[in-house]
């Protein structure tokens, strides 16, 4: 669901609705132009659309439910009202009848305060649900798991999560011993890898009991490997925490070639210039780090990984690669559509936003050539080829999200 967290500077108390009702007020007063108040109220119109945006993201592979469909009524609904009554506070602001302003300016505040109360509730209810764990993999099988077992999702989801889970938890198991000293305490180190292998072991016979699960549908077995998973999680991370800590109280960073001292944060050693570790050496090492793609693009990934794996038919990913082919042709005829306001902006800021409208045209394109290039491979089961192609694709998505605003 969504976070108020998620666009902290427009989604808690909407300073671009404050901004707006100043201008109006300036307006009507003869402290703002007519060409401000323009400007603040299309800035609160894409804000809002912003905030449709992040809803729509948060809820479009939840399972469809009544309450589900209920709360999105009133999400469109409440983003509707604000902007339509905003946009008529602007008219009569402009010229300019106060009451008439004044009316549309209480019905757009009263709009935003009920879409802020459904954005509470949805709120409410996601921090009512169990937190399972620190470490993003751990926590979304736990997730995924419950869903299962509560008939929300089917156990091939369950199935593809754990394949996942395994693979990330097995490289986990071969790379932390790897991992050169952080600190220059090297029996505390030795300590500390040592308790992380010992939860990597517990978090493994976790992942066997979900494993048994699915074989055997035993429900006490799902539970008990689920605490295991979470247990050795939690002290996975209190290490991780430990060695965050140890490093940064110590003064430098020793060579694991040379033994000589260099400043923290180094990448080579100033005397043998050899690589030093670093703190993500762990993080990777973890599978700490988030994919932060929008959930249609993880959930294409997820799947990828799955028919790899065996766990997905070839039939089924090809389709979710042509139904994403169909939702980045749309955004992009929908993008190309769209009308850059020109009134109240500067050169610089349409500088600005067709430079951001080139990159998002361009790179659209070359996603949806890369997905098109997947579709082949999937059906000509040629996995190199494959592989490629989702490497593109990711890396145009990357682009577009450093491309549009945040």
């Amino acid at each position: 669901m969504i976070s108020f967290s998620t666009n902290p500077d427009h989604v808690t108390d909407l300073p671009a609705f404050n901004d707006f009702q100043l201008a109006v007020q300036g307006m009507l007063e003869g402290h703002s132009s007519d060409e401000e108040l323009v400007k603040v109220q299309q800035q609160l119109d894409l804000v809002m659309g912003q905030v449709l945006f992040y809803f729509a993201e948060q809820v479009h592979f939840q399972p469809a439910s009544p309450e589900l469909e209920q709360q999105a009524r009133l999400v469109y609904r409440r983003i509707d009202g604000v902007r339509d009554e905003a946009e008529l506070a602007c008219k009569a602001a402009l010229i300019p009848s106060e009451e008439e302003a004044n009316l549309h300016l209480d019905a757009a505040r009263q709009e935003l305060v009920e879409l802020l109360k459904v954005f509470a509730d949805i709120k409410a209810v996601e921090e009512a649900r169990p937190k399972f764990s620190p470490l993003p993999w751990v926590h979304e099988l736990c997730r995924v798991a419950v869903a299962c077992r509560q008939g929300e999702l089917s156990e091939e989801h369950l199935a593809e999560r754990l394949e996942t889970s395994q693979q990330i938890h097995q490289n986990a198991t071969f790379s932390i011993p790897q991992v050169p000293s952080l600190i220059a305490d090297r029996e505390r180190w030795r300590e500390l890898i040592a308790s992380m292998q010992a939860s990597l072991a517990e978090i493994g016979q976790g992942l066997e009991a979900v494993a048994g699960f699915l074989r055997d549908g035993d429900l006490e077995a799902l539970d008990a490997g689920l605490e295991q998973c979470m247990s050795g999680a939690e002290r996975l991370t209190e290490d991780y925490e430990t060695v965050k800590r140890l490093e940064e109280e110590q003064p430098g960073l020793q060579c694991p070639m040379c033994s000589e001292e260099n400043p923290l944060g180094a990448a080579r050693c100033a005397h043998c210039s050899a690589q030093l570790p670093r703190l993500s050496d762990v993080e990777e090492a973890l599978g700490q780090a988030v994919v932060s793609w929008p959930s249609h693009v993880q959930s294409l990934v997820q799947s990828l990984e799955g028919l790899q794996g065996g766990s997905r038919q070839p039939g089924e990913v090809l389709g979710q690669v042509q139904q994403m082919r169909e939702r980045f042709s749309k955004g992009l005829r929908d993008f190309q559509a769209l009308k850059v306001p020109e009134q109240g902006l500067s050169p610089e800021e349409l500088d600005l936003l067709e430079d951001t409208r080139e990159r998002v045209l361009q790179g659209g394109q070359v996603a949806i050539l890369a997905l098109e290039r997947m579709a082949r491979a999937i059906q000509e089961e040629q996995w190199d080829f494959l592989n490629g192609a989702t490497e593109q694709f990711l890396q145009q998505v990357d682009g577009l999200l450093e491309a549009l605003p945040q």
